[in-house]
């Protein structure tokens, strides 16, 4: 499957950009993975995002990573604040993911993803979806199968994204993943992260709508009241003085 192919099927079957969602990312950061690569999947991760409103009443966001070991990276799906938003999501929270190497432990990972999914808090009548991003075979936990069964009987969208050309079995890929029908499309197999990096590039788009939330963390600049474009993640000054334009910033008021 093409880039193009890809990016569109997926495109077509991710949930509402405006509606209530929680989406949990687990990331591969093995040793097979490396560095830039590692980086690539970062840059997947905010593509996807690109198409979702983040805020406390839309998108909530949670990573988890699985090297050796499988880890919570951030957990925002609780958080009913304003602060949940996406201008701290690429500020504060994805900068933070960092590469470790080590082994796949993919069961650990699912099994966190499972787990904040169940924590008190979660919105019950959200749309729930985990994204598995992994370049090869799990060979540490066990066979995360069963887990992926549990995700799915409680109504969770899985989307799995294989990467590179060896270490990869289609059936076990596929074992990660809703199954496909039709136009919908929910496992994947790339031939090498620069295809990802492709279709990361075809999912990014205009944006159609333009929300802002108030919130507290502001970079000092703004001194008169911040706000998040919750699609974009662009800060505004409440207070800006008409035609104040600074990188990110845009005034929206006079």
């Amino acid at each position: 499957m093409s880039a193009w192919e890809a990016a569109s099927t997926l495109n077509a079957c991710l949930p509402t950009r405006s509606g209530a969602v929680d989406i949990i990312f687990a990331l591969d950061r093995s040793g097979s993975v490396g560095r830039s690569n590692y980086d690539k999947i970062i840059d997947f991760v905010k593509a996807v995002l690109n198409h979702f409103s983040v805020s406390p009443t839309t998108t909530r966001v949670a990573v988890v990573s699985f090297g050796t070991s499988a880890r919570v990276e951030f957990d925002l799906l609780r958080s009913s604040s304003n602060d949940n938003n996406k201008c701290e999501l690429l500020r504060t929270h994805l900068p933070k993911l960092s590469y470790t190497g080590g082994a796949t432990n993919t069961v650990g990972a699912l099994r966190l993803a499972l787990a904040l999914l169940k924590n008190p808090g979660v919105r019950s009548y959200s749309t729930k979806v985990v994204f598995t991003i992994t370049d090869g075979y799990w060979n540490r936990g066990g066979d995360p199968a069963y887990v992926v069964r549990e995700l799915q009987s409680r109504g969770v969208i899985m989307f799995a994204f294989g990467i590179g050309s060896w270490g990869i079995s289609s059936y076990r890929l596929s074992a990660l993943g809703n199954r496909d029908s039709g136009r919908y499309k929910y496992v994947y197999l790339c031939l090498d992260f620069t295809v990802l990096s492709e279709i990361a590039r075809r999912l990014r788009g205009d944006y159609h709508w333009v929300q802002y939330v108030p919130f507290t963390r502001c970079p000092s600049r703004c001194n008169h009241g911040c706000l998040c474009e919750v699609y974009g993640g662009n800060y505004a000054c409440s207070l800006c003085p008409k035609g104040y334009y600074c990188n990110t910033w845009s005034s929206i008021s006079e």
